[in-house]
């Protein structure tokens, strides 16, 4: 946090950074302060799709279900993707028959590679997929996919600690078990 906090006073404007902070603040259980970081990143560079869906994931642990959609929605402008399938995922956190249809949406982000496997993780952690979470991390960690090292970032993932495969991804990778930024 201190190093983080002097390289924002050094250079306030890197939306990088911004987003960092927030994922910081956010797995700090600061959930306030991670979401305006979040926005301060879009607003340094409006087209910032991973800012969005950081904050997306926030609004959806806030259950903010339609703050959450409507940041998948700018995510997907940003990029000039269709926001169908994250929106499905939303849904289908927001209404428990809706599930099949977010898992078979997931399932399609997979096959077309849409996203990184760590953070296609994520969404089948909060679908309570945590088999089909868990063969992604392996994937992750076999293949050196980005953002594998942000594991312990995402509180999300939390849910998979008691998980044998989880601690062994982590130790693949060199991660503590269990051990968050405070």
């Amino acid at each position: 946090r201190v190093e983080l906090g002097k390289a924002l006073a050094l250079d306030p404007v890197p939306p990088v950074m911004r987003l960092q902070e927030g994922q910081y603040y956010r797995s700090a259980g600061h959930p306030d302060s991670a979401a305006a970081a979040f926005r301060r990143a879009t607003v340094l560079n409006p087209r910032f799709f991973q800012a969005y869906s950081e904050d997306a994931m926030l609004a959806i642990e806030r259950k903010r279900y339609d703050e959450a959609r409507s940041l998948f929605r700018q995510a997907g402008e940003a990029l000039q993707i269709s926001s169908t399938p994250t929106i499905a995922f939303v849904n289908g956190i927001e209404h428990p028959e809706a599930r099949p249809e977010a898992v078979r949406a997931v399932d399609a982000m997979v096959a077309a590679r849409a996203f990184p496997r760590v953070i296609l993780a994520r969404f089948y952690t909060l679908l309570g997929e945590h088999d089909k979470a868990l063969d992604l991390l392996e994937q992750a960690v076999a293949h050196r996919a980005p953002f594998t090292t942000y594991i312990n970032r995402w509180p999300e993932l939390d849910r998979l600690a008691g998980e044998p495969r989880f601690k062994a991804v982590l130790r693949r990778i060199g991660l503590p078990e269990g051990v968050k930024p405070g």
